[in-house]
């Protein structure tokens, strides 16, 4: 059996905002296909959520559940889970594996300005993982990685699959305009990222969508901090890695 293994972390988010994944599931196409997305659970216990289209007995996750920003390094990068496809050897044709959707939510204030009232937001997002093609004994070459918020038109990617080892790892980073429009994207460029001061954007989202790779979303009425949020995540401790989209 090969594993197809692509960790997810979180970068860039505003402060004042809280981050939570409220759904994770596990599509699967017929065939010798597994699949499953683990993070950290409560207390820094491992959770894993779906193998096989099945909830795991005993390892079902209470959602939503946020994942925090490290308190003494807010800006370091912490993980949000793993995503996991895997084959079994078989005579049968290439074939794609299917898919793992994750959902998720925003929600906080955010200050635009120094000295400026916070505002009360939430979004409502997704990124969904998908596997091109699997051989009897080859991987796949590629994930293309769609990711957006719900309502809006979604953005997507591809990250390749070295061989004999995982993708590397994909970071998500999210910044606020002053419209309070909000941008999600995998790969900031050094322009963009001169722009930015913790989370917040000088300029509106939408006229450098396409140079930064942003999926771009909207508030969501009615969605604010407090709501629906469960648990926290534990043990989330943050490490060095190079991240590519």
């Amino acid at each position: 059996m090969a594993d197809l293994n692509t960790k997810i972390y979180l970068g860039t988010l505003a402060q004042g905002l809280k981050f939570s994944v409220t759904s994770a599931e596990v599509i699967l196409n017929p065939g010798p296909f597994f699949g499953e997305f683990s993070g950290w659970g409560v207390k820094g216990k491992r959770f894993k959520n779906q193998k096989d289209g099945r909830n795991l007995t005993g390892g079902t996750l209470r959602l939503p559940l946020e994942v925090p920003k490290i308190a003494r390094n807010p800006t370091a990068p912490v993980n949000i889970g793993s995503i996991k496809f895997s084959r079994e050897f078989s005579p049968g044709q290439n074939v794609a594996p299917g898919r793992i959707e994750i959902g998720f939510q925003i929600v906080g204030a955010v200050a635009l300005k120094k000295g400026d009232k916070p505002q009360p937001c939430g979004y409502r997002g997704f990124i969904t993982i998908t596997p091109t093609d699997w051989g009897r004994v080859e991987r796949p070459d590629s994930v293309q990685v769609a990711y957006g918020f719900v309502g809006e038109a979604p953005k997507s990617t591809l990250i390749s699959v070295p061989t004999l080892r995982d993708t590397q790892d994909l970071q998500f980073d999210f910044v606020i305009d002053q419209k309070m429009k909000i941008g999600m994207t995998p790969s900031f460029s050094q322009t963009t990222l001169n722009k930015i001061s913790g989370g917040i954007i000088d300029l509106v989202i939408e006229g450098h969508r396409e140079a930064a790779n942003f999926a771009i979303g909207s508030k969501v009425p009615g969605l604010v901090e407090g709501v629906n949020i469960i648990g926290t995540v534990g043990g989330n401790l943050g490490r060095k890695r190079n991240f590519r989209a």
